[in-house]
């Protein structure tokens, strides 16, 4: 019986733990959302693709003018990520042809990006690690409440 309660505490720390995990990353990227209010044209110094666990994103270092001053970024272009290096560089010379603009928050221009998307993938998933959290603390409490009854 003890290993059991153990065993459900230790559930209910993991998902204690992920939550809060998703919960950061989740704010940092609504922060970011929100406060890249200006736009500012982008030109694209590097560009760069290195192969992450099988996938091949495609990053970019660009520079921009604000408030009177050039300000540099780089930026990890979203998903979707390439499966092989071949669709990456054909992707990327398309890119290259394209005009961008940086999105930056006005009180702090050296924090920039080249996309501005709202993070829903994070979203979902955060709500989802606390679903599971509240699942495995009623499943807690439930196990707890019928072994109070079989004493």
């Amino acid at each position: 019986m003890k290993r059991q309660k153990i065993f459900f505490i230790i559930l209910v720390l993991l998902g204690a733990l992920t939550g809060g995990y998703f919960s950061i990353r989740t704010t940092g990227a609504l922060f970011d959302f929100f406060t890249f209010t200006e736009r500012a044209e982008a030109r694209i110094s590097r560009w760069e693709i290195k192969e992450m666990k099988g996938k091949f994103p495609i990053k970019s270092y660009y520079s921009f003018e604000a408030k009177g001053a050039i300000w540099h970024g780089a930026t990890q272009l979203g998903e979707p990520w390439h499966l092989n290096e071949a669709s990456a560089v054909a992707a990327l010379q398309e890119k290259a042809k394209q005009s961008w603009a940086a999105w930056f928050n006005p009180n702090d221009p050296s924090k920039s990006s080249l996309e501005k998307a709202f993070p829903s993938g994070l979203l979902v998933r955060t709500l989802i690690c606390y679903g599971v959290f509240a699942y495995f603390i009623l499943f807690f409490r439930r196990f707890n409440s019928e072994n109070i009854y079989k004493k």
